[in-house]
This record gives C-alpha cells, sequence and structure tokens, in this order.
C-alpha cells in the first residue's frame, strides 16, 4: 500500500466527520443541532447515525412527551435543516422517536 493512497483515505474519512477542508461533516452538523437541544432540554439522544453521501443525521431520542419532538423539529427547521419525523411510541413515562435531518441549506454543492 502507498503512502499516498493511506493519505487520501485518511483525508477523506476526516472530511466525513467535519475535519479538514469539508464544512459539513458530522462534528459540523453536530454543532449546529446543539442550540435545537439546548433549547429542548428534556429530549435526549439515544443514538446518532451520520450518513456523509447524504449530508443526513438520523437521531433517535426520547423525551417525556409528543411536545417536545415537536418543539425539536421546529428549532432545527428555524436554522433552515430538513427534518423528517419518524415513528413515535409511549414506552411507560417516555417517548421513544426518530429523526432524519438533512444539512442546512448553504449556497454551494
Amino acid at each position: 500500500v502507498s503512502v499516498a493512497t493511506v493519505k487520501s483515505q485518511l483525508k477523506n474519512k476526516m472530511s466525513g466527520i467535519g475535519i479538514g477542508e469539508q464544512s459539513n461533516g458530522f462534528l459540523t452538523m453536530l454543532a449546529n443541532i446543539a442550540p435545537a437541544f439546548s433549547s429542548v432540554n428534556d429530549l435526549k439522544p439515544d443514538s446518532l447515525k451520520f450518513d456523509s453521501r447524504r449530508n443526513e443525521l438520523r437521531l433517535q431520542a426520547s423525551a417525556s412527551g409528543y411536545q417536545q419532538f415537536e418543539q425539536f423539529k421546529q428549532q432545527l427547521e428555524k436554522q433552515q435543516f430538513s427534518v423528517s419525523q419518524g415513528a413515535q411510541n409511549n414506552q411507560g413515562d417516555k417517548v421513544s422517536g426518530s429523526f432524519s435531518i438533512v444539512g442546512q441549506a448553504q449556497g454551494g454543492r
């Protein structure tokens, strides 16, 4: 394996998480959605999955009620994210559900 191949693969992986030249990777998106978590502090993430090719974050979360899911979605939409809500389930005193969040539309791409 050549050094150039290793460098290229490492650069691609780092770009995918938001380090390097790419400005809309995982870390950038996570930083941009942080204010929505702060404004709806009852909603807690259970898992995160990032698809760098689609610039999409899939989030499983739980909260005390359905209202927190709607508030979180509204906060993200205010920040120009495209948000799709998945199924929500009542599990005792908690509600769990999912979101698909696509990166902010910022001229380019």
